[in-house]
Parts: structure tokens; sequence; C-alpha cells
């Protein structure tokens, strides 16, 4: 049990952070998330609501190798097709993998990386 609060307590941790690198309004977190508001244990968190936030973490990094330094934040609301790509990820789970798989894959293009 105290393995599962020090996980828990890891992956919010990170994804708190990730929502303040990103300027992440308390509405884009909703429509990423599912959720209205951080749980407070393991119990509250459902496992869609754990996979987007898993999810984006990596994505976060994966992003980040591909795009200019400090450019995804602004990046993740352009709309030069009509819908940004926060839109898209709000989607759900799948078309956040969609989006890590691409993210990887320009990476890979570009030579040896961590991702």
């Amino acid at each position: 049990m105290q393995e599962s609060l020090l996980e828990f307590a890891a992956v919010i941790d990170r994804f708190v952070g990730l929502a303040h690198r990103l300027d992440l309004t308390p509405e884009e977190l909703t429509s990423l998330t599912g959720l209205r508001e951080m749980p407070t244990t393991p119990e509250t968190l459902a496992q869609d609501a754990e996979t987007r936030i898993r999810l984006l973490c990596d994505l976060e990094f994966a992003l980040e190798q591909v795009l200019p330094d400090g450019g995804l934040s602004s990046w993740l609301r352009c709309t030069p097709f009509g819908q940004s790509p926060l839109e898209f990820l709000a989607l759900g789970s799948v078309n956040m993998r969609a989006m890590l798989c691409a993210a990887r894959s320009i990476a890979d293009t570009k030579g040896p990386s961590v991702i």
C-alpha cells in the first residue's frame, strides 16, 4: 500500500509540474484528463484519467525533443488546421498515443534519441 501511495504521489507531482510548465488552464486540464480536480488518493483516480496523465507526461518529454526550445506551450494552442493539438489530445488516450508515436518517430529520424 505504501508503494502505491508513493507511486501515486510521484505521478500527480509530475503532472502538476507539466500543467505549470505548459500554463494549462483548469478547463484544459479537465478536457485532457476528464478530472475536475486533482485526486487526493489512488482510489479517487479513475483508470482512464491515470492513463491520460501518464501519456501526457511521456508526450511532453517526446515533444520537447522535436520542437524548438520553449515552443511547446504555444504549439499546443496553435490552430493552423482548425484544431489545436490540445483539442486533438482532449479527444482521448488513443489520440495521445498516436501523437506520442508520431513525436517519437520524428525524433528517431533526427538521430539517436533517449525517447
